[in-house]
């Protein structure tokens, strides 16, 4: 059973509450980050040990730290569950990434729509003249 705090969260789009990552996620977003049914378009990414997902967290934790934005954690509204995870990262070149990845079962229901338009406008208020965002082509299907 996950560990749900009911803290606000940080932002919220229409269907998706919106956290910064902590330590109590890991091991969601590892069920997440090694099923490879969510890695069919990219197997090699797909995370094989605890490890790898712990140390992902932790440069989200820094780049919020650093930036002031970051990936989120994202959950259903009300519900305790993390279905996915995404956001805008500050890349060295101070262009902003995005990225999101979603649980098999929240796949096509336009979440990551949701959470990429959300995370683009955190980005332009955060830092305005950065707000360009590197996505790969393979990606830009997805939104």
């Amino acid at each position: 059973m996950p560990t749900y705090h009911a803290k606000p969260p940080d932002a919220q789009t229409e269907r998706l509450d919106l956290n910064r990552p902590n330590s109590d996620d890991l091991h969601e977003l590892f069920a997440i980050c090694s099923d490879p049914r969510v890695w069919s378009h990219f197997p090699s990414l797909r995370h094989t040990d605890l490890g790898q997902t712990a140390s992902m967290l932790d440069r989200w934790i820094d780049n919020w730290h650093s930036n002031g934005l970051g990936t989120w954690v994202a959950r259903a509204k009300g519900e305790p569950s993390i279905i996915g995870y995404g956001g805008c990262g500050m890349l060295s070149t101070a262009v902003w990434n995005l990225g999101y990845r979603f649980a098999a079962h929240a796949h096509g229901q336009g979440y990551a729509t949701e959470l990429a338009q959300e995370a683009l406008r955190h980005a332009e208020h955060v830092a305005p003249r950065s707000s360009r965002c590197r996505l790969p082509p393979r990606a830009q299907q997805g939104i």
